[in-house]
């Protein structure tokens, strides 16, 4: 029974996904349509007759705030950081002790500090894209003690320094680990010129994602119009080759949990 349920989730998730596919390849047209009138201000600055269009900024990315996890209470160092959280789960043991693991909270979250780029402010929606892939784990114990958290050592998973709360310790009674909380962190690292083309709607003295441009919101480097353009299109095709191969891989997954299930039961 348990192969079936999963070869029908597994179908359910590949159609989900060539659905996701079919919509981006739907959208396209659209998305070359906004960036081809596009306005590119080179300088960076705001002009009134731009406000409300889509707009091209290249530049430096310089940070106005950096990103605090409010569920942890800890400050990074960085524009964006993701987040991976894990609760303690115990199972009885003995007459005493407990047996202790790990379970995740499912997917990794997003945290943004606020930055500009010359004139543009920059908040989360257009801060996403960037890439977050280096572990941190630098917090000093004054920075800890003061959120009520600690250094903790007691489990290694996978790699990287985790942190637990102050309900951890490191015996194995349910009243210690009961409600532990264990966070990891990636960040974007903050060195070099870090110069990047954003792409969005000019208002109110900010930039404004447009979901309809996907990737291109955000690219590392300076681009000019034509450069942009073509970006575009590679991460549309990209994007598109993932989303249908997943899409086959997952149904064809699917499709074989049934198969065995139904040979099994003959």
């Amino acid at each position: 029974m348990a192969k079936k349920i999963i070869g029908i989730a597994l179908i359910i998730i590949g159609l989900f996904t060539a659905f996701l596919g079919f919509k981006a390849m739907s959208q396209a047209p659209e998305a070359v349509e906004k960036l081809e009138s596009a306005v590119y201000v080179a300088d960076a600055k705001i002009y009134p007759e731009n406000e409300g269009k889509i707009v091209i900024v290249p530049g430096n990315l310089y940070v106005t705030a950096n990103a605090f996890d409010k569920e942890s209470g800890l400050a990074l160092p960085t524009i964006k950081a993701t987040r991976q959280k894990w609760r303690a789960v115990g199972v009885k043991a003995d007459g005493i002790g407990y047996d202790w693991s790990w379970t995740s909270d499912g997917m990794n979250v997003t945290i943004c500090g606020e930055a500009t780029v010359g004139e543009f402010k920059l908040y989360e929606g257009m801060l996403n894209g960037l890439n977050a892939s280096v572990e941190y784990d630098d917090f000093s114990s004054s920075q800890l003690k003061k959120a009520g958290l600690m250094d903790y050592y007691s489990y290694v998973v996978t790699d990287g320094v985790y942190i637990d709360d102050n309900k951890g310790g490191h015996t194995r009674y349910k009243d210690e680990y009961e409600g532990a909380v264990r966070y990891k962190y990636k960040i974007m690292p903050m060195d070099g010129e870090l110069e990047y083309t954003f792409v969005g709607i000019q208002k109110n003295g900010a930039l404004v994602r447009d979901d309809s441009l996907g990737m291109i919101a955000s690219t590392e480097g300076i681009l000019n119009h034509e450069e942009i353009l073509a970006k575009n299109e590679s991460n549309s095709t990209a994007g598109n080759i993932f989303a249908f191969v997943a899409a086959a891989l997952f149904i064809g997954g699917g499709i074989v949990c049934i198969v065995v299930k139904k040979k099994e039961e003959n």
